[in-house]
């Protein structure tokens, strides 16, 4: 994995200031997400990422923020039992209010909203149960994620599913 080697402007390991850091953020988290594909539950892989997020949010305009919550939440769908990914995704969502700042177009809540409940749609849909994806719904309920449309799909559980796992993550 690479390592941060300066602020941006300095370099940051052939990236360079703002559009560099943002390249930088995601294929470091692209890399993150092979090795939990390779070792399932990876928390020095997730922990990593929680730093290049970090580092992310002194150094830049945070402009990736929704592509990286969206990266992430496609990879949780994939792997459901991977707690550790779940738990990055609850600490990207966390940190909405913090990248909301920087740019006054991106409605983070809405964002956190959407992915609480395309997960809430995902459990009914496919019949998911497990302590990971329960505990990903439990915390994003604490921080204060809940929608109408949730509550609707929580109600509406006797629909079939109509489309296939793999269709619903590529929409």
């Amino acid at each position: 994995m690479a390592v941060c080697n300066g602020l941006p402007g300095e370099g940051l390991n052939g990236y360079t200031a703002n559009e560099g850091l943002d390249a930088w953020v995601k294929k470091e988290l692209q890399i993150v997400m092979i090795a939990g594909e390779r070792h399932p539950r990876n928390y020095y892989a997730w922990n990593y990422a929680r730093g290049v997020i970090r580092i992310s949010m002194r150094t830049s305009r945070n402009e990736g923020w929704e592509e990286c919550v969206r990266m992430i939440h496609q990879w949780c769908l994939m792997h459901p039992r991977d707690i550790s990914g779940w738990a990055f995704l609850v600490f990207l969502i966390d940190q909405r209010d913090l990248f909301a700042g920087t740019d006054k177009s991106l409605d983070a809540d809405q964002i956190a909203e959407d992915v609480f409940a395309k997960t809430k749609d995902f459990v009914r849909k496919f019949g998911w149960r497990g302590e990971s994806v329960e505990w990903f719904l439990d915390a994003a309920k604490h921080l204060g994620i809940e929608n109408d449309k949730s509550d609707r799909l929580e109600r509406d559980s006797s629909a079939p599913p109509d489309v296939s796992l793999k269709e619903k993550i590529d929409d």
